[in-house]
C-alpha cells in the first residue's frame, strides 16, 4: 500500500520546504532530488508553490525534480493558475493583446514576490513562464 505525504501552500519558501522534507525523512540524491525514506512512499504537492516568499524558482525546481523522478505528484494551485493568466496575453474583441488576468494593484501585490524574483533573474523566469 502506498503512503503519501500531503504538502501544500509552500508559497516560495524553499528553506522551509527542504526542512519539512528532511523532517519527513526524505534525502537528496546526487542530482539534488529528494527521495522518500521508503519505496512505497511519495509526496503529493497540493499547489500554491509561488508568491509571498523569495525562493519561488527553487521551490519549483524541488517539486519538478521530485515529480520527474517519480517521487511526487503535483497539482496546480490557484496561485499558479493566477500567475499563468497574469503572464498570458490574449486578444480582446478589438484584437488588442491583454493579459487574461489584469495587472491591477491587487493582482500585482499578490504576485509581487514572484515578479521581484523574476526581475532579478530573467533567465530563470523565462524557463518557468511558458
Amino acid at each position: 500500500m502506498k503512503k503519501y505525504d500531503i504538502i501544500g501552500d509552500i508559497h516560495g519558501h524553499a528553506v522551509e520546504l527542504k526542512a519539512l522534507l528532511e523532517k519527513l525523512g526524505y534525502v537528496r540524491d546526487g542530482n539534488g532530488v529528494y527521495i522518500p525514506p521508503e519505496p512505497n512512499r511519495m509526496a503529493v504537492f497540493t499547489g500554491d508553490y509561488i508568491d509571498r516568499g523569495g525562493e519561488n524558482f527553487e521551490v519549483i525546481d524541488i517539486v519538478r525534480g521530485m515529480v520527474q523522478a517519480g517521487h511526487a505528484h503535483a497539482i496546480m494551485g490557484n496561485h499558479e493558475l493566477n500567475a499563468s493568466l497574469f503572464h498570458t496575453q490574449h486578444p480582446n474583441k478589438s484584437g488588442e493583446l491583454r493579459p487574461l488576468r489584469g495587472h491591477g494593484t491587487r493582482n500585482v501585490h499578490q504576485h509581487q514576490a514572484f515578479l521581484d524574483e523574476a526581475t532579478q533573474n530573467p533567465e530563470r523566469a523565462a524557463q518557468n513562464i511558458e
